[in-house]
């Protein structure tokens, strides 16, 4: 077996399977294994070379690419969680707020029903106090002024 029929080994057409044979994670070892690039001035060296360059190519473009755009991809997708969680978090916020300002609107509606309230008892007990002097008086006058006779 020659050089070249070497470097075009099983592992060049394992590499040309691309990211469903290694998923990225055997690829350090692929790159291992086809190693530095051939040097030597022959016809046989420079075969080689192109071969090396393929296989190269080859990891890269099937392997390597693919394996960061999976990674840009996923980078990406988290960053869009991350913003809608953010989204979510403040609406929330919003909402809860809302809700607070209903609450805080229905404690002052209920404050102004309590002033009003104490007015009004506050009224009635002047009405009530009123009302026991004008009862107090009219029972005087229909049992005479005898609390004036008692006294000399």
């Amino acid at each position: 077996m020659s050089l070249a029929d070497a470097a075009t080994s099983s592992r060049a057409d394992t590499i040309q399977q691309g990211p469903d044979r290694f998923g990225g994670l055997g690829a350090a070892d692929v790159r291992a294994e086809i190693g530095a690039e051939p040097d030597g001035a022959t016809p046989e060296a420079d075969h080689a070379r192109r071969l090396w360059q393929r296989q190269i190519y080859d990891l890269d473009s099937k392997v390597w690419k693919p394996v960061l755009h999976r990674i840009f991809a996923g980078t990406l997708y988290r960053d869009r969680l991350r913003a809608v969680r953010i989204q979510n978090d403040t609406v929330e916020r919003i909402r809860k707020g809302a809700a607070v300002s209903a609450d805080f609107g229905s404690l002052v509606a209920a404050s102004g029903r309590a002033v009003v309230g104490v007015s009004s008892i506050i009224e009635t007990s002047a009405d009530l106090h009123a009302a026991e002097i004008a009862r107090s008086g009219a029972l005087a006058d229909l049992r005479g002024d005898y609390l004036n006779a008692l006294m000399p």
